[in-house]
């Protein structure tokens, strides 16, 4: 018996991949097989056997129409479970996921929840002085953990601190985009006694990869019964495994995910690298959105940051970069050290220093449906809100990140 791991991530037998291209036989190759498109694999999910009802999710819709498919009843989590356990009998969660509009992942940790034997509170998004507000009723209920995405957890932390609230939370559950340092920390200050537990995936597949408190920050574990082929037009992912949400033959992810060790020493390590449409030209110089973020991210006076592209040159390229955060540094101090580890906005600004602009903000702009922070957003050069929180969804495109998890 031989195991398929040649440049993959993920471990499974010959004769298991064999079964799942549809062919047997010595020197089965997933490079043999056409990638599947989001229709292959919507097609496939509608046709799998049905265990007790399925959930209709959908990806995208942002700025143009959803596309619709369906995943298991069960979401996969009697499977995920047997490897994955944020939640212990007892627990109280607090699930500040938004129910959005097809989007699952409020579904989703309702279910991980109860599943887990835990009492569940299906609040959604709660921020500022309304989280103030509740601040004693989840005192009083107990609240043990906490599942949302990153920014509105840490939202959620820092209201909790300037309420007095102290809440006895030991796990703290969260996937759909970066865990930034200055998240983590807000997060650390309100419950310094958490274990921090990530997921990653797409919308189509939901949970592809875990992350344990033990872990590296950012690094994850491909599940068993699962292949990802690294690529840079974004992994592809195969499943063997039928107790998955979704089946996928080589379907691409829009993520580049990168092998990885950890100092869990678990298996299958990967990390994301960045979204498939992550660069932009800027007079003639490529530039990644998502390492001109982690770069201002990595300031410790920087909570949170995105950007905006500006204008339009030539081939419809952006004329400037207005990188907007939140965070106690100044401006001078953020664009200082974004040159000093950017080399290709460096040489950009030596020639046409009117290209960048940074900006201190109150806070950052949110997809409406998921209250996830966007990393690209667009805007006119003659339309730039200089200050505050704003929704350009309905107006603007945006490169979304559509990820289940990170």
């Amino acid at each position: 018996m031989t195991t398929h791991t040649t440049t993959t991530i993920g471990h499974v037998t010959d004769e298991d991949l064999a079964r799942a291209l549809g062919r047997g036989g010595p020197g089965t190759a997933l490079a043999d097989t056409a990638p599947w498109s989001f229709a292959e694999l919507r097609d496939a999910a509608r046709g799998a056997e049905r265990r007790n009802g399925r959930l209709v999710v959908a990806s995208g819709g942002t700025s143009g129409i959803p596309k619709l498919t369906v995943i298991r009843g069960d979401m996969g989590i009697p499977a995920l479970l047997r490897h994955w356990s944020p939640l212990r009998d007892g627990d109280v969660l607090l699930n500040l996921f938004s129910p959005g509009r097809l989007w699952g992942a409020h579904h989703f940790y309702n279910a991980l929840g109860l599943r887990s034997g835990a009492d569940v509170v299906p609040m959604g998004v709660l921020e500022g002085t309304d989280a103030a507000g509740w601040a004693e009723t989840f005192a009083d209920l107990g609240v043990s953990a906490l599942a949302g995405a990153p920014n509105v957890l840490a939202a959620f932390a820092d209201a909790m601190r300037a309420a007095g609230a102290r809440l006895p939370v030991r796990s703290v559950v969260w996937s759909g985009e970066p865990m930034t340092p200055g998240r983590l920390r807000r997060l650390r200050q309100a419950f310094p006694d958490a274990g921090f537990w990530a997921n990653y995936g797409s919308i189509e597949t939901f949970v592809v990869g875990v992350n344990w408190p033990e872990c590296d920050a950012g690094t994850l574990h491909l599940l068993p019964g699962q292949i990802l082929e690294p690529d840079d037009g974004g992994a592809l992912l195969t499943r063997i495994d039928d107790r998955w949400p979704a089946p996928a033959l080589r379907y691409r992810l829009g993520d580049v995910l990168l092998g990885a060790s950890c100092a869990c020493h678990r298996p299958d390590a990967f990390r994301v690298g960045s979204r498939t449409n992550d660069t932009v030209k800027l007079f003639g110089t490529r530039v990644s959105c998502t390492d001109v973020v982690r770069q201002v991210e990595s300031l410790h006076t920087v909570d949170e940051a995105q950007i905006v592209l500006c204008g339009s040159g030539a081939a419809g390229t952006p004329d400037r970069i207005r990188v907007r955060y939140t965070g106690q540094a100044e401006p001078s101090v953020v664009r200082r050290h974004l040159l000093e580890g950017h080399y290709g906005l460096r040489f950009v600004t030596e020639h046409t220093p009117e290209a960048l602009a940074v900006e201190h903000v109150a806070g950052l702009a949110r997809n409406s449906r998921t209250h996830k922070v966007m990393t690209v957003t667009r805007e006119p050069a003659d339309d730039v809100r200089a200050t505050g929180a704003w929704d350009p969804t309905a107006a603007h495109p945006t490169t979304e990140t559509e990820t289940h998890g990170e």
